[in-house]
């Protein structure tokens, strides 16, 4: 049992808010068997007692970073963002590979944070860029897969740029022709309900004359 400070083992308490406390433990010094055993957290109060196990695990390669996604693009550069995955213990940066369709190599950027710019971007041309995570131990994910694709805008920053993402997806962002089909749509939805909101207020009113016609025959009948 672990119930206080030692050279070894630390604790530090904390109250989360009214109700939720958090204890931390630090482990100082690590070697091989600290990675041999298994903790466990125990709490218990007159209600009852709950428990969990903790396995420790040496350092290891980071995981892939998770949704790789475009915020913004312009006719030279692009605005990039992504999901840290876990970082296998140790303090993690992101090396992004880029590379235009029509080049003969890629490029390489890094990032301790989780958003970059690139800039240098030719005009109107498609990308692919993938990511990967590279800790302090010097452990390296994977590249993400498949690439993220992106077409970069006109100097008059116009046209359309594709992005397809890791689930396949594709969509058509800041497309004039894109944005004027939907325009076009909304018209044309906007006009059929006006019609049918015309057409039923005169089928209502014929239903009004027809019931006052039939009232008045009755009446001088």
């Amino acid at each position: 049992m672990i119930n206080f400070n030692t050279s070894k083992y630390k604790f530090h308490d904390s109250q989360l808010d009214y109700t939720t406390f958090q204890s931390t433990l630090t482990i100082m010094d690590l070697d091989e068997r600290d990675y041999m055993r298994r903790y466990r957290c125990r709490a218990s109060n007159r209600l009852g007692v709950v428990q969990t196990f903790v396995t420790l695990g040496p350092p290891s390669e980071p995981d892939v970073p998770l949704d790789l996604r475009v915020l913004n693009v312009t006719d030279k550069s692009v605005t990039l963002a992504w999901e840290p995955g876990f970082d296998g213990g140790s303090d993690q940066i992101f090396e992004l590979r880029y590379q235009g369709a029509a080049d003969a190599s890629s490029r390489s950027a890094n990032s301790s944070g989780m958003q970059i710019v690139l800039t240098d971007l030719a005009q109107e041309h498609t990308y692919r860029v993938q990511i990967r995570a590279i800790n302090a131990k010097e452990k390296e994910s994977s590249f993400s897969t498949p690439a993220l694709k992106f077409r970069t805008l006109d100097e008059n920053l116009q046209g359309g740029y594709k992005v397809a993402g890791a689930d396949g997806y594709e969509g058509v962002l800041n497309n004039p022709l894109y944005l004027g089909a939907i325009a076009l749509f909304g018209v044309l939805l906007l006009a059929h309900l006006l019609l049918l909101c015309r057409f039923k207020r005169r089928q209502r009113k014929r239903k009004i004359q027809g019931w006052l016609l039939n009232t008045l025959l009755f009446l001088f009948h």
